[in-house]
């Protein structure tokens, strides 16, 4: 894949509108699956890899790689936008554990708290941020000495290198569902919490790096700006890998166990965020003012979740709740919850931003 001729310096990098439209599908998929019991994706599992490749791509995009000497200033601006309001919430989520032991007078201080909380934070959907900075700065460190390499050859190296990811990632998780597999959150055992928690962390770290991998592959494909044949190429791929998924999971190949369900979600999201691409243009307002929640409400989803559950258990037993059942029923059914969280956690994170709380949101 040749490079066409870079666009003069001062050119503004081309927007993708249609990625600011399946960020916001890709965080509806993530509320689903962390708010419904038992939990259950809305799009089939690609809203986090939808996330992180595009995240990385975004980052390695511009036609010249960053070098060592970006990687200081890359950090202090990362650890504004993601360090920064990890801690917050880290603290946050931790005071709301406290608040929430006081009044339960079976539960202990010290079992709420667990070894893995330190890299991750104290509720387990934090992780996403930790792991997202230090991919960031890995991705941009590696770019350094591939300088001189062809574009061509860090994309195919980067597809590469996600396959077998994906394909080391669903042989770990073979490997360790005999193990963690009966443990559960609810366990009366700390030992037993706390083991599962770290493995959630570490199983979720390691999902993402595949998502990465095809990150970069989509930035780089992105920095040839001279046309669209690259993005078209790089769809043509997206959609080959994708039907391997039909192949391996019909039971033809040496594809199996968890390793196919990793592979759906990879390249399904690889291949909306390779057609999402193809569309350059600009974002419209209405649609800016959307999307610029998602974080916010990944943040927040779960606890507004919670404080709306804890709510309407109040409710129930006292008159009122004859005129407020219906949101009652309507949090009984799948989408009618999804629908109402998503747009509480919104409207919450909306009013947050006209204050001081957008720097963490």
């Amino acid at each position: 894949m040749d490079r066409p001729t870079p666009p003069p310096p001062d050119t503004p990098s081309p927007r993708y509108p249609v990625l600011d439209a399946l960020r916001i599908v890709a965080m509806l998929d993530i509320v689903s699956i962390h708010i419904t019991k038992p939990g259950q994706y809305l799009f089939w599992g690609m809203g986090l890899p939808v996330f992180i490749i595009v995240a990385v791509a975004l980052s390695v995009r511009k036609p010249e790689l960053p070098t060592w000497a970006d990687l200081p200033g890359a950090a202090r601006k990362r650890a504004t936008r993601i360090l920064v309001p990890w801690l917050i919430w880290t603290v946050f989520f931790g005071l709301n554990r406290l608040l929430w032991a006081g009044l339960d007078p079976e539960k202990s201080v010290g079992g709420l708290f667990y070894p893995w909380m330190i890299p991750s934070g104290t509720s387990i959907h934090l992780w996403f941020l930790p792991f997202i900075f230090v991919a960031e700065l890995a991705v941009i460190g590696a770019m350094h000495p591939l300088r001189r390499v062809p574009t061509g050859v860090v994309i195919a190296g980067a597809l590469a290198l996600g396959v077998g990811a994906v394909l080391l990632t669903g042989h770990v998780y073979d490997l360790k569902s005999a193990t963690y597999g009966p443990l559960a959150m609810d366990s009366e055992d700390y030992a037993e919490r706390a083991a599962l928690y770290g493995w959630m962390v570490r199983k979720s770290w390691l999902f993402g790096t595949a998502s990465v991998c095809f990150g970069v592959a989509l930035g780089r494909t992105l920095s040839l700006t001279g046309s669209a044949t690259p993005r078209r190429l790089f769809l043509g791929v997206a959609l080959g890998m994708f039907g391997l998924y039909f192949l391996w999971a019909g039971g033809h190949g040496r594809v199996d166990g968890h390793a196919i369900w990793q592979w759906w979600r990879q390249c399904f999201a690889l291949l909306l965020v390779a057609i999402a691409v193809q569309y350059v243009g600009g974002t419209p307002p209405w649609l800016m003012r959307i999307a610029v929640l998602t974080m916010g409400i990944y943040i927040l989803h779960g606890w507004v979740n919670s404080r709306l559950g804890t709510l309407l258990g109040l409710l129930y037993d006292l008159p009122v709740w004859q005129i407020i059942w219906p949101i009652g029923s309507v949090m009984h059914h799948r989408f009618g919850k999804l629908a109402v969280v998503w747009l509480l956690t919104a409207t919450l994170v909306a009013l947050l931003r006209r204050t001081r709380a957008k720097h963490v949101l």
